[in-house]
């Protein structure tokens, strides 16, 4: 007979694989038949783990330069910049914003505007505002707004174009008066006189316009000087401008040539301009030392209500003015119904 195997309590039975105390696991199977991770496996996730961690740190640091970045950009723009959120408030300012419009930046702006809230709409535009300035003198203001792509909001560079509407105002003054007299010249003057009787035709009111010359001018030129001229047709613009109405228009056309457009005014009433001008260019001048007295001719076109044509009233007071010269009246009417002047 075989012997009887005596097992010790507390001992399992070695199965290949070790045998240790019941209930103590030191030498045990994983449990669920799970095999034990080896050191390769354990240093592969502790690789895993610590690359996990440089690239965090590699990104905050990297966000963290971008915005000292960003910081310094703002600082060295001349223009002010203004970070607009979503929420239409201003997220970041640069230090020529702050200097510009101080805590009050978001009154400074114009209201009508809604630059903010467009910005927050992440819209892009371009405005010009009139707002004073630190010194409190009237400034032009150009506003841009570029969307932010994403995150929402926008962000408004704000910059001074006083001088740059100072010179289109400049250039526009130049393209519409005459430069020796300041006068309007003929482009703006036919643009008042097509405005003007647009406005009759509506209202059916009256219109004048008096073309008038100096009557021997070239004497002026040719035994004085040209000089001599140019300061009497200056003398000549500063006289008609003091004697006619803030609302009648005076422009040189050239030459010796002047126009006088005068709204709402009859024939009664251009015939009392005429003798107002005439009187007022007649007494005695003195130019550059020298006593000049100036006669004029003058002819006078008179709308005829809502006929009135832009384009033919002034050849009507051309003729009219040539007929003046040639009787010596001092001035002469158009009378449309006889299709000549008198």
């Amino acid at each position: 007979m075989a012997a009887k195997e005596e097992r010790t309590p507390g001992m399992e039975q070695d199965n290949g694989h070790g045998v240790g105390p019941k209930g103590s696991g030191a030498a045990a199977a994983p449990p669920s038949g799970l095999a034990e991770p080896t050191v390769e496996q354990l240093r592969e996730v502790n690789e895993r783990l610590l690359i996990a961690s440089l690239r965090e740190r590699e990104l905050a640091e990297t966000s963290e330069t971008e915005r000292d970045h960003l910081a310094t950009i703002l600082a060295s723009i001349g223009d002010a910049v203004v970070v607009v959120a979503r929420t239409g408030l201003p997220a970041r300012t640069n230090a020529a914003y702050d200097v510009l419009f101080g805590a009050n930046g978001m009154q400074a702006l114009p209201p009508q505007e809604r630059l903010f809230d467009r910005s927050a709409r992440g819209e892009a535009f371009s405005v010009e505002f009139s707002a004073p300035a630190p010194d409190g003198a009237p400034h032009w203001w150009e506003a841009q707004g570029y969307p932010i792509a994403g995150d929402g909001g926008g962000v408004i560079v704000i910059r001074d174009v006083s001088a740059r509407k100072e010179r289109e105002t400049s250039l526009q003054h130049q393209a519409m008066h005459d430069p020796l007299t300041g006068l309007p010249n003929r482009t703006l003057l036919f643009d008042r006189v097509e405005r003007a009787t647009r406005s009759t035709r509506r209202s059916g009111a009256h219109l004048a316009l008096l073309l008038l010359d100096l009557d021997h001018f070239k004497e002026v030129n040719d035994t004085h000087g040209h000089h001599a001229g140019d300061a009497l047709l200056r003398e000549v613009a500063t006289r008609m401008s003091h004697a006619l109405r803030d609302s009648d228009t005076i422009a040189r056309l050239g030459g010796d040539e002047f126009a006088i457009l005068l709204p709402g005014t009859d024939r009664e009433g251009a015939l009392a301009a005429a003798t107002t001008l005439r009187t007022a260019l007649a007494q005695t001048m003195v130019i550059e030392g020298t006593t000049m007295q100036v006669a004029v001719s003058i002819g006078v076109a008179l709308s005829s209500g809502r006929e009135t044509d832009a384009q033919l009233l002034p050849r009507q007071a051309d003729s009219a003015m040539y007929e003046a010269k040639r009787t010596g009246s001092g001035y002469a009417v158009y009378d449309d119904s006889a299709d000549q002047p008198t």
